[in-house]
């Protein structure tokens, strides 16, 4: 019976979720066009990817995601678009990070403090990385980019310069940390800082849910 319940208490926080993320993409779908929706860290099955191909059928979704069991995960459960095994940073090649592990997380960090490795919950791993720009610069149209990357959204806004000055996107929804920041987490005051520059400034951050900001331009 306790089994039962604890599935069904798990089957109620998906469809919550689910259900909060199809408030979210209406929201962003309102206040931006585009053709192309960049998912980094697509999280699990049924999240915002699915969310925006229910809701609006041809948009083209582009998905990474290097940490191998959610991405067998992800796979598995018909990720609605497509999806590489590769982290999002502001370099392409190889790189090493932490990666959680069955038995204990299961996310990947670019930046991590060794604490998390002496405590058993990561291993370190070597994986494939590549940049916004790198993804968009064969591609004609408009991107919004969607990030959950575990404290690594200053690296990867940095790996759209281009992107951004060619003005090949619209804008961002990235999960920040203004306060109680691990470790190798990038800052929302460090992404606001970058961002600056380029006019993308935050815009109506209480849409979401409190750790996520929406960057839009002026």
């Amino acid at each position: 019976m306790k089994n039962q319940d604890s599935k069904k208490e798990w089957n109620n926080h998906v469809y919550k979720r689910r259900t909060d993320f199809i408030g979210d993409i209406k929201k962003i779908c309102n206040l931006f066009k585009f053709d192309y929706f960049i998912n980094c860290g697509p999280g699990y099955v049924g999240a915002e990817a699915w969310s925006l191909k229910s809701l609006y059928p041809s948009c083209n979704i582009l998905g990474f995601e290097p940490q191998t069991e959610r991405y067998n995960h992800l796979i598995s459960g018909s990720f609605p678009g497509v999806l590489e095994q590769k982290a999002v940073g502001a370099s392409k090649g190889h790189i090493e990070g932490l990666m959680g592990f069955i038995g204990g997380k299961s996310d990947f960090w670019l930046n991590g403090d060794e604490n998390l490795v002496e405590g058993g919950f990561y291993k370190k791993e070597i994986v494939e990385i590549t940049t916004i720009d790198d993804i968009l610069e064969n591609i004609n149209g408009k991107a919004f980019i969607w990030a959950d990357i575990e404290g690594s959204e200053l690296e990867m806004v940095k790996g759209a310069t281009k992107s951004m000055e060619q003005d090949k996107i619209v804008g961002f929804n990235l999960e920040l940390r203004t306060q109680n920041i691990p470790s190798g987490h990038c800052s929302y005051q460090e992404v606001v800082d970058y961002l600056k520059p380029f006019n993308y400034i935050t815009k109506d951050s209480k849409s979401l849910n409190t750790k996520d900001y929406i960057f839009s331009k002026w």
